[in-house]
Order: C-alpha cells, then structure tokens, then sequence
C-alpha cells in the first residue's frame, strides 16, 4: 500500500510539474493554424484569425485550447468571440504587439498585453486587458480591458520568466529614444510604474508620426539571460545582457547596420545561437553568440538559408515551437520554413524552405507569440558524425536539482554501451540513422523521461575521379556532390563544382572538403596532368575571329568577320580559377580589374569553342 501510494505521488507531481503545454494550438496569418499535440506541428483550419502580423494564442497545461487574439478581437475555444472580447488597444499591423500571460496567484485568470502599431502613430501604447476563464461557462470572459501602462512604445513586446520561477518581466521600448521598459507581473498584479533602462540605440525618429524604426521584434533567451531586438527600418541587430533577478538591462552589443529590413530574432533551445529574418531579401541570420569576443560574435554573422516564395521571398516572424523547432512566417505562402535543428552551427542548423503545408491557409508575415517555457530539464548532443562519439549534456532547470539520471541510447547493437547514468556521457552509435534517445532524471521524489530524436550521420561520400591528363588550354570540370552542403576548393572557389584548365604544361592537384548539414566532414583530392599536346606557337587563331589587342591593358576586342555568333566569354587564370565571364557578348571586353599575368580566354559559339592565350600587361 505505501508503495502504490509512493507511485501515486510521483504520478500527480508528474502531471502537475512538467506537463507544460500552453504553446501547443498556434493560430496565424490567414485562418492558418497549426497543432503540436501529437510532438509533429499538423495543419489546422477551424481558427478565426485573419491577420498580417500581430497574434498570440493560449492552451492550458494538457494542450487544449483556450482562446486566441490579432490584439483587438478575442476568439474563445468554440471560435467564438468572447464577451467583451472586441475593442482592444492592439492593431492588426503590430509586428509583434500582443502577448498572453497567465496570472502568477489566480488560476483561470490570464493578462492580455497589447500594444498599437505606426499606421495609428503608436497612439494607444502599452496596455492590458484580464481573461477569467472561469466565467461564460468556462469558456472565459473579458472583464477588464485596455488599462494603460505606458505610451509610444515600439512594435515590440515580450516577456522573461523572473528568477523566482512564478513572475514575469513584461519589456516594452520607447519609441524615439533608447529606454527600455520593464514591468513586473506578480502575486500582487501588474506594477503599473516601470524599471527604466536608457540603453543601446535610439528607436526611430523622435518627431512623430512614427513610419520608420517602429517595427520589428524583440525575444529573451530561453534562460533569461539574454535579450535581442531587431529594428526594420534601421537595419540594426543589438544583444543585451538581461538580469531576471532585477530586471535589469545591460552590456548592449550592437551589430553593424548592414542587415537590410532585419525583421524578428528567435533564440535556439540552448540559447548559443540568435537568428534573424531579413523582411525583403527573405534570408535567415545565425548569430553564434558562442563564437568569442563581442568582435568574434558580430563577425560570426552568416546566412544560413533564403526563403524562395511563391509570390514574395519575404520572411517574418521567427517562433520556436513546443518540439525546440524555429517557425518562419513566410510572405503570402501556404507553407512555413523552418530551422530543423536550431542549436547546430552554421548550415548544421539545416534550415529547411516551404517545409510545413497549411493546408491551402495563409502564412503572412506572423506568428503567434508563445511564451516558449523550455523542459525543466533537457539535454542537449554534440558531433552527430558516424565515427565520432556524442557528447550528451543536460539542462537542469529544477528547483532542488537532479539526483541521478538513466540513459538510453536507443542503439542495441552497442551491447551494454547503450546504457549509462553518467550525467554527461559519450556515446558511439553503431550505425547511421535516427535514435530515440531517452533521460530519465530522478530529482527527490519526482521522475521524469525526456526523448528526443538524434540524427546520426555519414560523412560526405566524394568521388573527384581517377587523375587525368588533358591538353593544357583545355578544361576538364570536377564536381563535389553532395547538394546543400559548404564546399571550400584548393582554388578558393565554394561552388560545388570548379572548371580545371592551364596554360602551361604542369601538374595540378585539387582537393575539396565538403561539410555537409550536420557538421560532417569529408575530403577527396585529384591531379590533373596538363600536357603539352602542342605547342603554344601551334595555337592558331580562328580565321574566322580575331582577338585584339593582345597583349593588352584595359580591353580586348573581338573582331568576327563571318558574322559568328558568340554565346559566351570565359577568362581563365594559370590555375584554372575562371576569373571572367560574360554571357551578353558586345565585341568588347573590359580586362582593367584583373591582375597582370598570362590568362587563357575562352569563345564559345554554336560551331567551334576557341581558347587562346591573354597576356594582359
């Protein structure tokens, strides 16, 4: 009997403590849903919401819908407005302007933040409006609406779970000045007076009305230790210091402004990495904040994806899901992208384009804004190549700590290896594939399992071929495979495929190193012999065209007597590293950027491709 009334306890403490689902139903864009209930993101239809940018969406603790928001209208989980549930002080055009908090002492009772957006001149501001779900039968009712907190604050709000594990720091930005916002939400309620922080950058144009600066998004790490912000119309990245004992704002690191229309900033699961939306250009930032000195950090900035879009290339809003997954809104398209494995470095991250359908629905440039509450405990996997042992780590955000831990690699063939209760252990998997790893962590009398899935991955297989031997003047092209991998050649070149050609009888090698999506890396190397098959005084030129003046200073000049057409004009160096080329043939050739030396041009028509030595002075 004490035994079952042990197994009990443990059960109900399970389901209460780490049962946190709130984020599970997401509504968007344009009658666009998705539901994460079954681990996998699947597309819904039965939401309301028809927005461009500002939404936000609240389950409770099993996953089940509660009501969801554009910042003016309220739909309960019947999708149906609540009472009182029109008129709030959001707008529609908010880039990230509403955000729903439940109250830290009164279950059913969740706080609606709103802020007003530049097409109303930010004139509404900060306010808040309070949910009771406990009233309309349980399906919630608006009984207090657009109480003010603060004005002309930016397109921007978010929240940081406070050091205390039950309050919240709601952060806001004034717009046209550099001061932060920080209010407190507790057991007493909202303070209406703020912490203010003057720090960073100015946001937009201090005279009103506000049209630039405005909009763009702001995210806290996961650990609330670290706060990011993107400005639009500045095209500034900055990344502060955040203290969520205090509340307090510091150490901002401010990125050059290079990153045209930088849009929305997300965190990965372990908060190592900041991504960043670029609106026009629909590319996707990695910022690794783990890269070193705040020089190395700003210089660590690299694309590591670009939205193709059926209308538009524009992405929006960048959300981590339930399953630690990174969302991207995506300008008029009936799918999102996403960055499959946000803690990788680099192109490891494996961002994926057009990936998940919603089902003939609408992606505009929204997402909902989930207060993303990580696992109390996580464990993180580092070097995922076949051949090299994975680092397993784990997160523990328990209030008491973690007693002991079980491991499971899900990888049987590894005999008594696929165990351990070390807490950070290393594992060398048998073969390829995917793996359900499982944690189970003991923390007093509290258990719980976490699983997650670990991609194990074969090096780049490549195949640059047999050396050869070719007539110097001629080309032969090596190709690397291997499609969506990084690719430095001995050349410098990183296509995934590189044109081979000299001027001279002599003896080249050429490698490549492909890293492919998962960090793996792998080379191959080939020599190419360039023989002398004839001499250079052998090399006519066609009677038919004429290359002049050769040598040469700034241009040449091709004269085609018999009306030839040439599609194309190649300039090679004595490496082979094609250094020119043009495919809107003029009879003029500008050379005046390229170095003194000897080259090899290339004419390349329907009939004949002729080579001949350049020698630019």
């Amino acid at each position: 009997m004490k035994r079952l009334l042990f197994i009990v306890i443990i059960l109900i403490l399970h389901s209460h403590l780490f049962a946190q689902y709130e984020g599970n139903i997401w509504y968007f864009g344009w009658k666009a849903g998705l539901d994460f209930n079954s681990g996998s993101p699947v597309a819904i239809t039965d939401g309301q919401l028809w927005v461009d940018e500002n939404c936000a969406v609240i389950s409770n603790n099993a996953g089940n819908l509660l009501f969801y928001t554009n910042g003016d209208t309220v739909w309960n989980s019947e999708h149906i407005v609540m009472p009182n549930g029109t008129g709030l002080d959001g707008c529609w055009s908010s880039s990230q302007g509403v955000i729903i908090l439940p109250s830290p002492n009164q279950p059913g009772y969740y706080y609606i933040f709103t802020i007003d957006c530049a097409e109303n001149n930010l004139s509404a501001g900060l306010r808040y409006s309070i949910v009771q779900m406990s009233l309309n039968g349980g399906a919630g009712d608006v009984t207090v609406k657009n109480i003010p907190l603060a004005s002309m604050v930016t397109e921007k709000i978010t929240a940081v779970k406070h050091a205390n594990g039950s309050d919240y720091w709601i952060i806001t930005h004034e717009y046209g000045t550099n001061t932060f916002f920080v209010h407190l939400l507790d057991h007493t309620g909202i303070n209406t007076i703020p912490q203010t922080f003057s720090i960073g950058s100015v946001h937009g144009n201090p005279n009103p009305p506000p049209l630039t600066g405005s909009t763009g998004g702001m995210n806290a790490s996961h650990d609330g230790a670290k706060l990011a912000i993107a400005i639009v119309g500045n095209g500034l990245i900055e990344i502060f210091d955040f203290d969520n004992s205090s509340g307090s704002i510091s150490n901002p690191l401010t990125f050059p402004p290079s990153l045209s229309a930088s849009y929305s900033v997300e965190f990965s699961p372990d908060n190592s990495k900041v991504y960043v939306s670029l609106y026009t250009s629909g590319e996707i930032i990695q910022i690794d904040l783990l890269a070193g000195s705040p020089a190395d950090i700003i210089n660590s900035l690299m694309v590591v994806g670009s939205h193709n879009g059926t209308i538009f290339n524009s992405t929006g809003t960048l959300q981590i899901g339930p399953d630690g997954k990174i969302y991207i809104a995506c300008w008029l398209d009936i799918k999102l992208a996403v960055i499959d494995n946000p803690d990788g470095l680099g192109m490891a991250c494996n961002f994926l384009d057009n990936h998940i359908d919603l089902l003939g629905r609408y992606s505009i440039l929204g997402l909902p804004q989930i207060f993303y509450n990580p696992s109390v405990v996580d464990f993180f996997s580092t070097s995922r190549c076949f051949g090299d042992s994975t680092s397993f780590s784990v997160q523990d955000n328990t209030v008491n700590g973690i007693d002991s831990v079980s491991w499971n690699f899900d990888d049987f063939s590894s005999g008594l290896s696929n165990f351990s209760k070390l807490f950070n252990p290393k594992h060398l998997f048998s073969t390829i594939g995917s793996f359900n790893v499982t944690l189970i962590y003991y923390s007093g009398v509290i258990a719980d399992t976490v699983i997650k899935v670990v991609f194990i991955s074969d090096e780049p297989f490549i195949d640059l071929g047999s050396d050869t031997t070719i007539c110097f003047y001629n080309t032969v092209t090596l190709y690397a495979g291997n499609s969506g991998s990084d690719y430095i050649w001995s050349t410098g070149e990183t296509s995934d495929s590189i044109v081979c050609t000299s001027i001279s009888d002599t003896v080249i090698s050429y490698y490549v190193t492909v890293t492919n999506s998962f960090g793996c890396i792998n080379t191959d190397s080939t020599t190419v012999t360039f023989d002398p098959c004839v001499s250079i005084e052998d090399i006519k030129t066609n009677d038919r065209i004429t290359i002049f003046p050769n040598p040469t200073k700034n241009e040449v000049f091709i004269s085609n007597i018999e009306g030839v057409i040439i599609k194309e004009v190649n300039i090679y160096n004595q490496v082979g590293k094609r250094v020119l080329h043009d495919n809107r043939f003029t009879n003029r050739i500008n050379v005046s950027m390229l170095y003194k030396g000897i080259y090899i041009i290339e004419l390349i028509s329907n009939e004949f491709i002729l080579r001949e030595k350049l020698i630019i002075e």
